[in-house]
């Protein structure tokens, strides 16, 4: 009996904090999403540019160089926004593996899931969103260029 109550008694405390952290992402989602929102925005502008730089200028001599700025801002572009999806994927994993404890233990707790000022979820699937965009970008960019 004095078993149960403690398992009670620790599930109610795990429980009591997952809502405090989930309390604590909203508000970091109120400051922060916005200004993500805008981040991921810029990234995916510096990394259309780089890739319209780089295709507009190649064919007049500056290859080399283009190339290579254009390869840099299109890594760093592509680096900042895997770090921030990483982030918050492993960060939304790990909510889920807790979420399934209190499931096991037949309590529900909402999702925790990041958001760039409700726009879009920031996980590894913005990831593939931007990927995708940025080759059908490429591919009617080099259409245009062509003819």
């Amino acid at each position: 009996m004095e078993a149960a109550c403690d398992t009670l008694t620790s599930t109610s405390n795990l429980r009591t904090q997952y809502m405090a952290v989930l309390r604590e992402v909203r508000q970091l989602q109120d400051h922060f999403g916005l200004s993500i929102a805008c981040d991921v925005a810029a990234n995916i502008t510096t990394l259309l540019y780089s890739i319209d730089l780089s295709l507009t200028f190649a064919p007049m001599g500056y290859q080399m160089r283009i190339f290579t700025i254009s390869t840099i801002f299109i890594c760093y572009s592509l680096l900042r926004l895997l770090v921030v999806a990483e982030t918050c994927a492993a960060a939304s994993s790990g909510a889920d593996e807790v979420r399934s404890l209190f499931a096991e233990c037949s309590l529900e707790v909402p999702p925790l899931r990041f958001s760039a000022a409700g726009f879009f979820y920031v996980d590894r699937s913005l990831l593939v969103s931007v990927i995708s965009i940025t080759v059908t970008y490429v591919i009617v960019l080099y259409q245009f260029h062509s003819v």
